[in-house]
């Protein structure tokens, strides 16, 4: 456990896991996957109030909400629009499936367990802030200068890694950007990567991404292209490989391109084209 600023500290894991110590309390901030830091905290703060803030539905980030709430019987607190889908873990099978998910959406990448959340309460001691754009409802915490980011950006490392970064709505996350840009912090800890005391570069490293992909997907849909045939011939072109389930996440982003430029496309039989 690393301590960022007074009271507020980082798991750093797969997901990274945020703890904020405040009036003898523990906030537990997206507890992801790890069982190893979940030990660590019932070791340090079993024994006192800990309360959980998910920045989002996706199961690497709550994947192990239900052995806070079996454990230490505590509160799970949410946007009110990720709570349906962290009640309802099904949901993400649907929605990226667009019908009655086949057995590979119920594995543990795209289903957490089931655990009760309810939506942010009016006291918390937090300021909740709204970073839409990854998912609906995704939410991300500051508290004494650090900001937890959730998925708001993926660093350099990760795309590279990656090819590409997911987001539920491309043109909700180019509005969040540009409000983030303004916002007040000391250290910025994303998800996934290290805390950052100057994001800046990750975030235009992700953002001159996204506009590359956007000019090569206009380039493909010069020709009537369903979303299906422009996100294989997209996935060509990065290299890209999808073990089980996962090209459903990358057509999802695709699809999320295709309305973020809907102004320069037009739909007809199933198929988009450039006007």
């Amino acid at each position: 456990m690393t301590e960022i600023s007074k009271d507020a500290y980082v798991i750093e894991t797969s997901t990274n896991v945020g703890v904020l110590i405040i009036d003898d309390k523990v906030y537990v901030i997206d507890p992801g996957t790890s069982k190893k830091a979940f030990r660590e905290i019932k070791e340090k703060f079993g024994s006192k109030e800990i309360i959980v803030l998910n920045t989002h539905h996706h199961a690497d980030h709550i994947l192990l909400n239900y052995l806070y709430q079996r454990d230490f019987n505590c509160p799970i607190y949410t946007n009110e629009v990720e709570v349906h889908l962290i009640n309802n873990p099904d949901l993400e099978g649907y929605y990226l499936f667009g019908s009655e998910p086949p057995k590979v959406f119920k594995k543990t990448f795209f289903r957490a367990r089931k655990s009760v959340s309810t939506p942010f309460p009016n006291d918390l001691p937090i300021k909740v802030v709204n970073l839409p754009g990854h998912t609906p409802g995704h939410t991300g915490f500051l508290y004494n200068g650090v900001f937890f980011t959730g998925d708001l950006y993926f660093d350099m490392e990760i795309l590279e890694k990656y090819g590409y970064p997911y987001h539920f709505s491309v043109s909700k996350l180019k509005e969040t950007i540009e409000e983030f840009k303004n916002m007040d912090y000391e250290v910025v800890v994303p998800a996934h990567g290290k805390p950052s005391k100057n994001p800046t570069k990750d975030i235009e490293f992700m953002m001159k991404r996204i506009e590359d992909i956007e000019n090569d997907l206009l380039d493909i849909l010069k020709e009537p292209h369903s979303v299906e045939e422009a996100a294989f011939k997209l996935a060509k072109k990065f290299s890209l490989k999808f073990p089980h389930g996962f090209f459903y996440l990358f057509r999802s982003f695709v699809s999320s391109l295709i309305q973020d430029m809907e102004n320069e496309l037009v739909e007809e039989g199933g198929k988009w084209k450039r006007i």
